[in-house]
C-alpha cells in the first residue's frame, strides 16, 4: 500500500508519496490543499521526486536531447525521512539510496 507524506506549514502544502516499491513522488507542492482526484494514477510514474545521472550509467531510451529518465535515478528507493523544526523552522528531510550503487541522497 502506497503511503502519503503530508506538510502544512505557513500556508504551503506538501504532498509526497511513496509507493510499495519505495519510489518517491511529489504529488503537490502549492498554496491550496491537495486534490487528489486532479492526477491520474498512470500520470504519477512522471513525479519522481529525484532524478540523477552518473558517468557510465545510462538508459536505453536516452536518444540525443531527448532525456526521459536515468540511472540511478529511477533505481533510487526510500530509505527514511525526517520532519522536524530547529534553529529557523522546520525541515523535512527525505533520504533515498541505490540499492546497486549504495548512493545515498
Amino acid at each position: 500500500m502506497n503511503t502519503n507524506i503530508e506538510v502544512t506549514e505557513n500556508g504551503l502544502y506538501l504532498v509526497l508519496e511513496v509507493t510499495e516499491q519505495l519510489d518517491v513522488r511529489l504529488l503537490h507542492f502549492g498554496s491550496s490543499p491537495y486534490d487528489a482526484s486532479s492526477i491520474d494514477e498512470s500520470q504519477k510514474p512522471g513525479f519522481r521526486l529525484m532524478e540523477l545521472q552518473l558517468t557510465g550509467e545510462d538508459r536505453a531510451e536516452y536518444h540525443g536531447r531527448t532525456h526521459r529518465a536515468s540511472f540511478p535515478g529511477l533505481r533510487m528507493q526510500y530509505e527514511t525521512h525526517r520532519d522536524y523544526f530547529g534553529g529557523p523552522g522546520r525541515k523535512l528531510e527525505i533520504v533515498l539510496r541505490d540499492p546497486v550503487t549504495a548512493l545515498k541522497a
